[in-house]
């Protein structure tokens, strides 16, 4: 009866912890999936909520804690093992994380979330032989065709294999021809093989296909709209991810288009407006990208003693970050 009470209100409570999530209020919210996770301990949802809310604070020690809870509650919670190898992978320590999702895998043999994470692993540590095993293993027990062709086509681009890469998207593709990231993806792939032309096609296919919705895939079909020198078009491009989306590289962009349609006055005054934004920017959270667009905007005005010292600032801040 009093595990029957405890369990209610650890659901109770989680399910506020949820709500505040839901809000934005992390601190709130890892609050109450605190409480639900002590008041009834053998919960191990709690824990993955906990540790997913741990992770938004960017606290990977707690969370990598909390995932190797939820897993040790119950074997087969995917999610825990998944969570805590990732946390590992931050941490660097790839050989912990392999044998982590050996171990899951024991239980779960042919469990296509836990062989994806473990071939992203072998990603982190440029073991794409490994990966590739994985791929492989994927497609031979028919666990997931369409997965195990993904995979491969993106191990061989990362290789840079990209006519083997080329063949297996277009494998892909057979199988599902609607998903925009497989058209984002293999327009790069034409891209490094110089086929312009095609990688436009392709990367026109992925926007489309997202709604129109996806400024990353506006960004990149603007980039090769440019490479077209086709400007006119790369600008209203640009001009519609802006409509989405209040960043400081889209200004970028779209002074560099103006600028090499002599639009000169036009792409001073919107680099002009980058050049603020990203400084208010870079008080509040600086940033390697932040300096480099910072003295891109100032190379693009024409300051370009003054670019030098914002690309030099970002090689410094790249240098201490790896160290």
């Amino acid at each position: 009866m009093f595990n029957f009470i405890n369990k209610n209100k650890a659901k109770h409570e989680l399910k506020r912890g949820i709500i505040h999530f839901n809000n934005g209020d992390i601190k709130k919210a890892l609050n109450f999936f605190t409480r639900s996770s002590e008041t009834f301990p053998k919960h191990e949802k709690a824990f993955i909520f906990q540790a997913i809310a741990y992770l938004h604070l960017n606290d990977y020690l707690n969370a990598l804690n909390s995932y190797g809870i939820a897993r040790s509650i119950d074997f087969n919670c995917v999610e825990g093992w998944i969570g805590e190898g990732n946390c590992l992978v931050y941490f660097e320590k790839y050989d912990d994380a392999i044998k982590l999702f050996d171990e899951a895998l024991k239980f779960n043999k042919n469990n296509l979330e836990l062989i994806l994470a473990k071939a992203g692993v072998f990603e982190f540590c440029g073991n794409f032989e490994e990966e590739l095993y994985c791929a492989n293993y994927i497609l031979e027990q028919g666990i997931g065709e369409e997965e195990g062709t993904h995979l491969k086509a993106s191990i061989f681009y990362l290789q840079e294999k990209f006519n083997l890469a080329l063949e297996w998207y277009y494998k892909l593709l057979e199988l599902n021809k609607y998903d925009d990231k497989y058209w984002y993806e293999i327009a790069f792939v034409f891209f490094e093989l110089d086929n312009i032309d095609d990688a436009l096609i392709a990367m026109e296919k992925a926007v489309n296909l997202s709604g129109r919705f996806n400024t990353s895939y506006l960004q990149a079909y603007s980039n090769l709209l440019d490479e077209k020198e086709e400007w006119d078009k790369a600008l209203d491009v640009i001009n519609e991810s802006m409509e989405l989306r209040n960043d400081f590289s889209l200004y970028y962009y779209k002074g560099l288009y103006l600028s090499k349609l002599n639009r000169i006055k036009e792409s001073e005054k919107i680099c002009e407006k980058g050049l603020q934004l990203a400084f208010k920017l870079i008080e509040i959270n600086p940033s390697v990208e932040l300096y480099q667009f910072i003295g891109l905007f100032l190379d693009l005005l024409g300051k370009t003693d003054n670019a030098a010292e914002y690309y030099s600032k970002a090689e410094l801040l790249k240098s201490n970050l790896s160290r």
